[in-house]
This record gives structure tokens, C-alpha cells and sequence, in this order.
């Protein structure tokens, strides 16, 4: 018993492929298009305070600390000074720099000064894993019991200039 009329021959079904290849273009446009560049991990996009604005506070007990990050050729750390005095280049420098910080914010009761503030001059050229390891120097240290406490609330960035 034959259902549907006469005996069907084998016939090609075509698809359409320049409508798949339309939609396949307008969408690798459309990522194009919509496709965020993000900048390379790594790179601080910091907001830096015109100089003006920089050197405004009021007149506190204890005067901001005035740290000068200086980079050589290769973006390494060729010079730091606090307060003018130079300590040096390397790592090392920014050991002493916490020492420093350390001697001149903690007071004798183990506190830590209210007013306490600096204020980094960094060279553009500096990598900035230096940059943040003066940061790490100078906003906290470890107490007896090897917990970290905060030591400087408030770090500015100034343009060297």
C-alpha cells in the first residue's frame, strides 16, 4: 500500500549559503565592534593631583614626609630620599624607608600619629613594582605579634616636575 500518490524521486535540497555567510560577516562585525581593549595587566591608571592641589593641608602637628622614588635607564629603583635624606637604591632603600617611616609616625606608646601623612614623588620611568612596594613601606607594619596594622592613612601622588 502506497500512501501519499506516485513514487517520489531522490531530490537535492540546496541551502541557501550566501545568506550563512551574510550572517556570519555582520556578526564578526558586530564582535569588532563591540570588542573592549583593555590595557595590559600591570599598569597603574592613577589620578594624579595637580601640584596645587597637592600641597594643600591644614597645618598638622607632624609635616607630610616628602618620598622621592627615582628610576635608572632600566626602570629600576636608582635612588629614594625621605625628607631629602637619600637611602640609597635597591631593596634595601626601601627597608629603610619603613624603618624611617616606623621611627617617625609610631609614638612611644606603640600608636600611631593621627596626622601621619606622605607624600610620594615618583618617577615615570620607575617599574611599578617599586612603586607599590614603597607604598606597602610606608601604609602599614607588623606588630610584636606579626599581625599588620596600619600606620599612614593618607599617601598622596604628586607629578614630578
Amino acid at each position: 500500500m502506497r500512501f501519499g500518490g506516485e513514487h517520489r524521486s531522490a531530490q537535492r535540497i540546496e541551502s541557501p549559503t550566501a545568506a550563512l555567510i551574510d550572517v556570519v560577516f555582520l556578526l564578526l562585525i558586530f564582535f569588532m565592534l563591540t570588542l573592549k581593549i583593555t590595557p595590559p595587566e600591570g599598569e597603574l591608571d592613577l589620578a594624579v593631583p595637580a601640584s596645587a592641589a597637592a600641597n594643600e593641608s591644614p597645618d598638622p602637628l607632624l609635616p607630610p614626609l616628602r618620598v622621592e622614588l627615582t628610576a635608572d635607564a632600566g626602570g629600576g629603583l636608582a635612588s629614594l630620599t625621605l625628607d631629602g635624606a637619600d637611602l640609597g637604591g635597591g631593596p634595601d632603600a626601601l627597608e629603610r624607608l619603613h624603618e624611617s617611616v616606623v621611627d617617625t609616625v609610631v609614638l612611644a606608646d606603640g600608636s600611631v600619629s593621627d596626622e601621619a601623612a606622605v607624600t610620594l614623588d615618583v618617577d615615570e620611568r620607575l617599574n611599578y613594582e617599586f612603586f607599590v612596594d614603597a607604598m606597602a613601606a610606608v601604609r602599614s607594619r607588623r606588630d610584636p605579634a606579626g599581625k599588620v596594622v596600619p600606620m599612614v592613612e593618607t599617601v598622596r601622588l604628586t607629578p614630578r616636575g
